[in-house]
């Protein structure tokens, strides 16, 4: 399943995975070699905080509450594989540091729609 973002001063997709119990924001980068290694040791929030903090709007935006971060290293093809967990504190803060402190998740069919949230099936 794709959800595609469209508004006015933002374009993106995610991806999502429906595991059993809840839906996950899927996250997939490409690291090099050293970035790779930073990430594997650190962790994403620490390593590469502007993958955690893309994660979280989405997860805020969607009202999903779990993200699944994949990375391959682009120089060995090794993964790495972590779930984040949503918190919307983090999410609130950088909303309000973007100037859109007036978005709020989209919890609702409704809410979705005056977001610009479209639900697309993965063929």
């Amino acid at each position: 399943m794709a959800i595609i973002l469209a508004a006015r001063w933002m374009a993106s997709s995610l991806d999502c995975l429906r595991p059993p119990k809840t839906w996950h924001v899927l996250e997939f980068k490409t690291h090099g070699t050293k970035s790779f290694a930073d990430l594997t040791a650190k962790g994403v929030l620490v390593s590469k905080p502007q993958h955690g903090a893309q994660m979280q709007i989405y997860m805020h935006l969607t009202g999903i509450t779990r993200a699944l971060y994949m990375a391959v290293c682009k120089n060995t093809d090794a993964l790495h594989i972590e779930r984040v967990e949503a918190d919307p504190a983090m999410a609130e803060r950088l909303l309000d540091k973007a100037g859109r402190g007036h978005l709020r998740p989209a919890s609702t069919g409704a809410d979705q729609r005056r977001l610009g949230l479209v639900r697309m099936p993965v063929l």
